[in-house]
């Protein structure tokens, strides 16, 4: 039985003697390993870290009793919203016309696939994440140190002007729809009035407190000074002495109160007929001027919000021109190289050993 101290001695011995041959392949890769590296372009990464700002700071202040507490950072969707400007085909085009790009990576604008490979080049050297902390980190490398940080400077601004735009997209069309509600309302509130204005005169209602009160203390004196003026009238028609015209008089004046208290009574029932319908036309009426002025308001407040130029992105970490290159790591090339040379030549002068004295003509299948 073959112990295993055997088996690693016998495995140190082949390393050993195969030493020479491993030490001239490690050097070999090491010396192409430094070649590679000092033949690979280098790159500056510049970057720059920002919070993207709550929608709540470019929309209006909520009018009525709709109050709640505005929020400065932005939310998932906020975030994300972010992410998918920093990544769309507009950001990048724009970023490739503005620092010419087709030249830089030298590519034949003529190609077919011309757009596509600036793109894909471009993209190899641009990144844009979330960290940890929910803040957005963007990074761009240049072979020019100082190109690297213009090229940040540009896609962070252009980012702020697209998410504006956005911003302003959606504030248009609140504004649009306010507009033709606060024109819709305006029309309600003309036909209400009109409407109010009819009802008043066909049930000669114009002051619901003061008429009412007025038409019952009317109905009220006018009912007590009848009866007032027929007690007198009975009493004095008994009395001897009295002279018909005297009498006459107190039922003339009886009469017309009477005939004054029919007017007084016919003008109460229409009062009273009118009333429920003016209240609930009046209640309709300020309801719809309430909401007007609320829309109105809102519609100022967009109108301000609009033409209202806020940052929509809070940088906490401003680009700066690179003082160390990014790539390549010529270091970590080289002793990697040198790392992997070595497993493969041991690895090869093992397999060389166990198999060096099969007969590999003998054992060939037929």
């Amino acid at each position: 039985m073959v112990k295993k101290n055997d088996s690693l001695i016998e495995v140190i011995q082949v390393i050993l003697k195969w030493k020479k041959t491993i030490f001239r392949i490690v050097i070999a890769a090491i010396v192409l390993s430094v070649i590679t590296a000092l033949l690979l372009p280098v790159y500056y990464e510049s970057s720059t870290t920002y919070y993207v700002a709550s929608n709540d700071l470019s929309m209006p202040e909520p009018v009525g009793n709709r109050l709640k507490e505005k929020e400065f950072y932005g939310d998932d969707d906020d975030v994300n919203r972010s992410l998918a400007i920093a990544n769309s085909s507009e950001l990048i085009n724009f970023m490739i016309d503005s620092f010419d790009l087709m030249k830089v990576y030298d590519i034949d604008p003529k190609s077919k696939k011309a757009k596509y490979a600036v793109r894909l080049n471009f993209l190899k050297h641009y990144d844009v994440k979330k960290t940890k902390l929910d803040a957005i980190q963007l990074s761009i490398e240049s072979k020019q140190p100082e190109k690297a940080k213009n090229m940040v400077k540009a896609a962070k601004e252009k980012i702020a002007d697209l998410t504006k735009e956005t911003v302003k997209s959606i504030q248009k069309k609140m504004l649009t729809a306010t507009k033709i509600s606060l024109s819709d309302k305006k029309k309600l509130i003309d036909g209400l009035s009109s409407e109010l204005q009819h009802l008043r005169d066909s049930y000669q209602i114009y002051n619901v407190l003061a008429q009412s009160e007025a038409l019952s203390l009317n109905i009220a004196s006018t009912s007590s000074q009848i009866a007032t003026e027929k007690a007198k009238l009975s009493i004095l028609s008994k009395s001897p002495g009295i002279r018909r015209d005297t009498l006459a008089f107190i039922r003339a004046k009886i009469s017309g109160l009477e005939e004054g208290f029919k007017a007084t009574q016919k003008s109460l029932n229409l009062f009273n007929s009118g009333l429920s319908k003016l209240v609930l036309l009046e209640t309709t009426f300020k309801g719809a001027v309430k909401q007007y002025q609320l829309d109105e308001e809102r519609y100022k407040q967009l109108d301000a919000a609009l033409k209202n130029n806020n940052e929509v992105l809070i940088v906490i970490e401003k680009e700066e021109v690179p003082s160390i290159k990014s790539r390549p790591k010529r270091s970590l090339i080289v002793i990697g190289s040198a790392l992997a040379a070595l497993l493969f030549s041991i690895l090869g002068v093992l397999v060389l050993d166990f198999y060096k004295d099969v007969d590999w003509k003998k054992n060939r299948v037929e």
